[in-house]
């Protein structure tokens, strides 16, 4: 896929390489800089030729030669868009070296590292960061960036050791307690996600998605339906139209053999979010409402949307339907 010029490339062509700290800045008719500007625009020249991975690697090596911000980000966005991760990070520490308060290059190394279980140097990195804060409203960044961070994680396990090592001086902090209960509930440990919920929601009563969050876990689970119920519509109450609350709270009502009731609200949230798990649930009630040509219907099109969706797969593998 073609890309445009980048101004690195352009500043290179005219000799305007920045200086490094500690590297001495490239002499205006050096020998290295023919070949830089002959690697760059080789680079560009792959690009519009459909090479990318070509175009990543000579990147990859202006970035390593000079140390460059704008050519080590080129080079992570490139690398990026072939999947390849491994050089994705190493692209994106030489951009964050050039740049060290670049949130986008921080970031980008954070994700990586975690991606490619760097989980010792990524924790080290973030226990840096904390340890130099001093005011609340940045503690309250920090943890709502590494929040952002972790409940994104494939291993909840691995999320969860980082988080309790990174927060270790503030264990419950408001900003960590909804990731740490969905990472515990991913681990289908509830009573330690239930309490952090429970936590979250005495300090913040107001949090839609803590309340929904609490709710629809002990519908799930057919435990307190009545306090779910409760919970759940202050969410929807306090969220009309969110999808994911409406879901909930169909759920509730099916848990609670209202089947009819169940019926309203998760067609309301297929109509705004037709995705695999709002399918799985609709299509459920209706084969229970003995209505199966309609939930036929609806888990075909949820199969459709994410074959691979995990709830899906379990509702149909109950229920023994197949789709051919």
């Amino acid at each position: 896929m073609p890309l445009k010029l980048g101004l690195f490339t352009i500043g290179l062509m005219i000799g305007l390489l920045p200086p490094q700290s500690g590297r001495a800045a490239p002499q205006a008719q050096s020998d290295a800089e023919p070949q830089l500007i002959f690697q760059i625009l080789a680079s560009e020249l792959a690009l519009q030729q459909g090479n990318v991975a070509i175009a990543a690697a000579t990147y990859l090596g202006v970035a390593e030669q000079t140390r460059d911000a704008a050519a080590a980000e080129r080079a992570t966005q490139l690398a990026l868009a072939l999947r390849a991760p491994t050089q994705a990070l190493a692209a994106a520490r030489i951009w964050l070296e050039a740049k060290p308060n670049e949130p986008n290059a921080q970031e980008t190394v954070d994700a990586l590292s975690l991606l490619l279980g760097f989980d010792h140097d990524l924790s080290d990195s973030l226990l840096k960061r904390r340890q130099a804060i001093t005011s609340p409203e940045a503690l309250d960044a920090f943890y709502e960036r590494l929040s952002n961070l972790l409940i994104r994680s494939q291993d909840p396990r691995r999320a969860l050791t980082i988080l309790s090592r990174v927060s270790v001086q503030e264990p419950d902090h408001t900003k960590l307690l909804y990731t740490k209960a969905m990472l515990h509930e991913k681990l289908k440990e509830h009573a330690q996600a239930e309490q952090a919920l429970r936590t979250l929601i005495s300090r913040t009563p107001a949090d839609a998605h803590a309340l929904n969050a609490l709710g629809y876990s002990l519908a799930d689970r057919s435990q307190s339906l009545q306090e779910a119920k409760t919970l759940l519509e202050k969410a929807h109450q306090l969220r009309p139209d969110d999808a994911h609350i409406l879901d909930s709270v169909g759920w509730v009502y099916y848990r609670l053999g209202q089947f009819d009731q169940a019926i309203d609200w998760l067609q309301k949230a297929f109509v705004r979010m037709p995705d695999a798990e709002v399918a799985a649930h609709l299509g459920e009630v209706l084969w229970k409402a003995n209505r199966a040509t309609e939930a036929f219907t609806i888990w075909r099109h949820g199969r459709q949307t994410d074959p691979n969706n995990q709830l899906l797969q379990d509702t149909l593998k109950r229920f023994g339907v197949s789709f051919p």
